[in-house]
């Protein structure tokens, strides 16, 4: 899994979250999060109130993956 934070989708700045990781996410900061290949389980835990407030993506760049 990668993950960065952000509005921007730029997955040139995403950083591999291996297997067994634990991170925080300050409250109302954008990320994204992205999986190349293979499975992936996401366990997420937090308290309330908690929401998902879409991004949109005006200009999104990608390495090459």
């Amino acid at each position: 899994m990668y993950f960065a934070f952000g509005e921007s989708g730029d997955t040139t700045k995403m950083h591999a979250i291996p297997a067994g990781s634990i991170w925080t996410e300050p409250a109302r900061t954008p990320h994204y999060a992205w999986t190349r290949d293979g499975e992936v389980v996401l366990q997420v835990v937090g308290t309330g109130p908690t929401g998902t407030r879409p991004v949109t993506l005006a200009t999104a760049k990608h390495g090459s993956e």
